[in-house]
């Protein structure tokens, strides 16, 4: 119980840091700046950044100005705290894991994200592979990517890496099934929403999060 315990506050805590990092990303000052309220601009202080248990207590709001903030942070620390009690032992699938979290953030606030990030778990997907490795879906999706981004411009430039980094960890079943879920969910919010270009990263995190809930 006491393992459990230590690696849900390890996923809520890094989740509520990537999500700091996300928010400040365009900032190039963000690693020596407190954090602060996005409306008041009052920094905050220990008390109010205690993963999960803060945003419970001030009901996702701000203590000082009660400007709200969204359940979004406490609610995704929360899932990431349980995430890593469930897949303890794989490292690459929670890196994976708090990446697509900073980098879906991202793309939502700006429509645009640090992508880069992903190499790195590229290369590992190849090297340390979670499932065989489908290399002629690999070879599809960078195909799909490059004609979608430059022939068609229908996907964002940040959209391809993804595509490829979820080939490479899942299989090409699985690979179907997290494009579906992410293709009718981002068409359901764009039918709903006021918004002419949404994030497609959101969507992709969700599908690859279903399809490796599915595969365990």
């Amino acid at each position: 119980m006491g393992l459990f315990f230590l690696q849900f506050i390890l996923g809520a805590s890094l989740a509520s840091a990537v999500m700091c990092w996300a928010d400040r990303s365009d900032n190039p000052s963000w690693w020596n700046q407190r954090s602060a309220c996005a409306s008041c601009e009052h920094p905050l202080t220990y008390l109010d950044l205690i993963p999960v248990v803060s945003g419970c207590l001030l009901r996702a709001r701000c203590r000082y100005c009660q400007a709200p903030y969204g359940w979004v942070y406490p609610l995704a620390e929360f899932g990431m705290g349980w995430f890593f009690v469930i897949e303890a032992g794989q490292p690459l699938v929670l890196a994976t894991a708090l990446t697509l979290l900073a980098l879906s953030i991202e793309d939502y606030r700006t429509l645009s994200a640090h992508v880069l990030l992903v190499i790195p778990l590229i290369a590992c997907s190849f090297i340390w592979p979670i499932t065989v490795i489908s290399w002629p879906l690999v070879a599809f999706n960078l195909a799909l990517s490059m004609w979608l981004i430059i022939a068609k411009k229908t996907l964002g430039s940040g959209d391809g890496p993804i595509l490829v980094l979820l080939a490479g960890q899942l299989s090409p079943l699985t690979w179907s099934l997290a494009l579906l879920i992410a293709c009718s969910s981002a068409l359901i919010c764009y039918a709903l929403g006021q918004r002419r270009h949404i994030p497609f990263i959101p969507f992709l995190s969700l599908g690859w999060l279903v399809a490796i809930c599915l595969i365990r």
